[in-house]
């Protein structure tokens, strides 16, 4: 009877078919994520942070046996340590100088870095498990910071090497647990849809913490101090962060403590204004399933269906898997051979060990974001490899210049862009890896690709070692060796195919009424022709022109001379405009017969210019597209620019200017095209005029920025900067060309651009209208053109330069038009240019020549009905040479060197 009593208590008073039940509803940690608490909302972002600090940990432990265990330059091949100051003596020494690890003991400096890397692949292993089972993700991470802290400090006082060996074992078996652990804890508390973009951001903490440990190697030049120095950041971790972030509730609800795994849901839901109705209650997302089948592709069309429990004889026994994973340990393996071995490689180079290292870290921030950027576009696998590549091509340059002058520049430079691409390849791999296994064996496949990438760690500093041409020439064959094969694609690729199928054909059902329209015709007719998406847009793009500003005009200020010493034989004095670094002439002394070098660095960046406006153009029409190509040109404006601050002699700084004048004739021509497509065709002249606005603006804005900073190497840096800001700040916010996309093929894309154009400028495209190249039903374009006596000529025209040959009347336009192309630029950029001999002030010069410009721009669009286009064109180009011919009659003493400036205002 009580038995009876007990089941009567607990059944409900009405059963299901005879009543209403109570609503409740048990849910998996993404489902409740996405449905109820927010996937990434300030509760996520703030314990994002936090948790992510660790990696930078994890660089100041892995990265500070760069600088503790460096050797003095020259004495790498020596018998024995010539002295017992290298490096400034015992207390500002290293392990090497310390312990005389040259000649036949060399091995010793590799030797204990790939312990340590060693230690890294155990412990990695160990507090994988730990922080699965009783220790949880946040107690594992204490217990290594704790721990990295007391080897740490141990490690500085180590009284011999093989005690030092041992404690850097120790040290590594925790660090290996470091990044583990912060990875976890960081992203289990994302939701689905942002968590691989979380994932890839923890990497910008790790290449942060690179560039910081170079400051502070710089400060702290003692082995044993900087041991100090970089430990008691893991104990502060513990003490002051730790305390602010919460456990992963993921591993609550694992270990069956559902209640607290629902007071972080709840603290997530309420920090990101969000609520959990009552009633909704956490489960394991795997509760309901026996067992996880996975489907497949084969590589034939076909698919396997395979039932896994999750471990490594899982991923071996389908081929389709076996494969993927054989793959994916080799790229693993290969890429962490050349990105370990490249930031240790810094002590080959023979050149600033704390400015190399910190250029390396910087190189990797923009690789993350362009890979992010471009990730969607290209594809994992083809940018993958295509990084790999590219990393590989830098490697075997460094391995064929010399060591000696301006070679070593050119060996650092091909390390630098050799990081940026492998730290690229590193920021995809993550996200393949997860792709290319099911989720039941994902874990596993994630352990053995971690595992084999420590593999290539502890190989790397093996091969630093050696020295020489040597590792740059491993670190080329293992970026160029890229194992591919068609069975390494993501999975569902077939299931996408599927979705994607109508599900009527075209000869089934009823037909809608469509209508195919090209973009033009549809900017007029449907989504505005220049409305508030064009305008944010055109402003957003035409920034970049103020950037080319920058890249172009810091010249005149990089490359100025004190006045009346143009024609001297030597520099009179080191403190020429304020210090010997003030511009390029103090200090390479370019003056007497000298001078010539500075108008050749200044016409051999215009050269790059034209070179790469073209190559730039293509590209921008072909694979990377007119968005693309502009986040190309930035970044690499930033290297370059940064490159060219440290330029060791002119030869070099010259080099460094070309390819920036390359990467800068790349950003005006992809803004002007990116922000004038989406323009409808009646405003598309004006919005390309209006262009211009944003170049004068940005040569004034130098201006200042050129007063702040004298010296011309930290000029360099400014003008460099915003070029990153701007894509990482703005570009984000832009959509490319929908012409672009047309061209592709692809209509999708270039439709939902068009969507988003109309819903912004408050209208809407009717349905069934679709889009189609604007020549697509032309199988020939007839052209016909006035022939000048009053009859005209027809000329069918396929677009090439021959075409425009073939007619006299467009051969004689083309080569006139050239010829005033050619007349305005030597003028327009002249006068700019010539600041540096009018011996006034060179920043309010530059300021009035950039103001002069503007209402030149807003005339001639006032003026350009009402004269015409040829009659305004000659007039104001009459009416500049004027003024040159005043400026020349004019001497340059006293009042008429105002006279002077005058006439360069009016002229432009």
């Amino acid at each position: 009877m009580g038995g009876d009593a007990i089941v009567d208590l607990n059944s409900p008073l009405l059963s299901p078919s005879t009543g209403t039940t109570v609503s409740d509803e048990r849910l998996g940690i993404d489902d409740m994520l996405q449905r109820y608490a927010g996937e990434f909302g300030r509760w996520q972002l703030r314990h994002f942070v936090l948790v992510s600090m660790a990696w930078a940990l994890e660089a100041f432990h892995t990265m500070v046996m760069i600088f503790a265990d460096q050797e003095p330059d020259g004495h790498g091949g020596a018998k024995k340590p010539p002295s017992s100051d290298w490096l400034g003596g015992r207390d500002v020494s290293s392990t090497v100088a310390e312990w005389g690890l040259v000649g036949d003991q060399r091995y010793k400096i590799g030797l204990v870095q790939s312990i340590f890397f060693l230690g890294c692949m155990i412990g990695s292993g160990v507090f994988g498990h730990l922080s699965d089972s009783f220790l949880g993700r946040k107690g594992s991470l204490i217990v290594v910071c704790v721990l990295n802290t007391v080897f740490g400090f141990l490690t500085a006082v180590s009284p011999d090497y093989w005690v030092y060996a041992a404690l850097r074992f120790l040290t590594g078996f925790n660090t290996g647990g470091v990044g583990l652990c912060a990875f976890v804890l960081a992203t289990e508390p994302v939701g689905p849809s942002m968590r691989g973009v979380a994932g890839m951001s923890t990497f910008y903490f790790f290449s942060g913490g690179i560039a910081l440990l170079a400051g502070v190697a710089y400060l702290f030049r003692s082995w044993r101090v900087l041991y100090v120095i970089t430990s008691v950041p893991s104990l502060l971790f513990v003490v002051a962060v730790l305390p602010l972030v919460s456990e992963s509730p993921r591993w609550y609800l694992v270990r069956r403590r559902t209640a607290d795994a629902m007071a972080v849901m709840q603290s997530i839901a309420k920090k990101n204004g969000k609520q959990i109705p009552h009633g909704i209650t956490l489960k394991l997302d795997d509760e309901n399933e026996e067992s996880e089948a996975t489907t497949i592709k084969n590589g034939q069309g076909g698919v396997e269906r395979v039932i896994m429990s999750g471990s490594v004889v899982d991923l071996l026994r389908s081929p389709i898997t076996r494969v993927r994973l054989f793959g994916s340990v080799a790229i693993n393996f290969l890429c962490s051979v050349v990105y370990y071995g490249l930031s240790l490689n810094v002590v080959n180079l023979d050149t600033n060990i704390y400015l190399s290292v910190l250029l390396n870290a910087v190189a990797e921030i923009p690789a993350y974001i362009v890979t992010a950027l471009l990730l969607d576009r290209f594809g994992r696998k083809p940018l993958a490899i295509g990084t790999m590549w590219f990393s590989g091509v830098f490697c075997v340059i460094g391995s064929l210049v010399g060591n000696v002058g301006v070679l070593k520049v050119v060996r650092m430079i091909s390390g630098v862009i050799g990081i940026f691409g492998m730290a690229a390849t590193y920021n995809l791999l993550f996200i393949y890896t997860i792709e290319l296994f099911p989720t039941v064996v994902r874990n596993a496949a994630l352990g053995c690709t971690t595992q084999a990438a420590q593999m290539g760690a502890i190989l790397a500093p093996l091969v630093v070692v050696i020295g020489g041409a040597v590792p740059f020439a491993v670190f080329g064959a293992c970026g160029s060796s890229t194992p591919t094969t068609n069975r390494m694609d993501s999975m569902g690729g077939g299931a996408a195919a599927d979705l994607h199928s109508p599900f009527l054909s075209p000869s089934q059902g009823t037909a809608v009424s469509d209508e195919r329209l090209g973009i033009d015709d549809m900017l007029q007719r449907h989504t505005g022709e220049f409305g508030r998406w064009q305008l944010r847009h055109f402003v957003l793009v035409s920034m970049a022109w103020a950037l080319e500003a920058f890249h172009t005009m810091v010249m005149i200020f990089a490359d100025q001379e004190p006045n009346g010493y143009g024609d001297a034989a030597e520099p009179p004095s080191s403190d020429w405009l304020g210090g010997g670094d003030a511009s390029t002439i103090t200090e390479w002394g370019l003056v007497g017969d000298q001078r010539y070098k500075i108008g050749l660095a200044q016409s051999i960046f215009f050269l790059g210019c034209m070179i790469g406006s073209g190559v730039f153009g293509h590209l921008s029409d072909s694979f990377l597209g007119r968005k693309g190509s502009l986040i190309v040109v930035c970044v690499l404006n930033t290297i370059f620019g940064l490159l060219t601050a440290v330029s060791p002699d002119y030869w070099v700084y010259a080099a460094l200017r070309f390819l920036t004048g390359f990467s800068t004739g790349g950003v005006g021509l992809c803004a002007f095209v990116l922000a004038t497509e989406p323009v409808g065709p009646s405003m598309r002249g004006v919005a390309g005029m209006s262009t211009f606005y944003f170049f004068s603006g940005g040569i004034a804005f130098l201006a200042g920025i050129a007063y702040l900073f004298r010296s011309w190497r930290v000029l360099y840096v400014m003008t460099s900067l915003p070029s990153l800001l701007f894509v990482v700040a703005v570009l984000p916010l832009v959509s490319e060309s929908p012409r672009w996309y047309l061209v592709r093929r692809r209509t999708a894309d270039a439709m939902a651009v068009m969507q988003s154009i109309a819903k912004k400028n408050g209208k809407q495209i009717s349905q069934g209208i679709t889009l189609k190249l604007d020549d697509e039903n032309e199988e020939e374009e007839v052209t016909t053109i006035k022939n000048g006596q009053g009859g005209v000529e027809k000329v069918i025209a396929s677009g090439s330069i021959v075409d425009v040959l073939r007619s006299r009347t467009t051969r004689v336009r083309l080569f006139v038009s050239v010829a005033i192309n050619f007349l305005c630029s030597v003028v327009y950029y002249g006068l700019s240019l010539n600041v540096v001999n009018l011996e006034t002030n060179i920043y309010l010069s530059v300021l009035l020549n950039a103001v002069a410009e503007m209402p030149a721009y807003f005339l001639t669009a006032l003026l350009l009905d009402r004269f015409g286009r040829k009659p305004l064109a000659i007039g104001t180009m009459w009416f500049s040479g004027v003024f040159c011919v005043i400026g020349c009659l004019v001497g340059n003493v006293g009042v008429l060197k105002v006279c002077h400036l005058q006439c360069s205002e009016l002229v432009g």
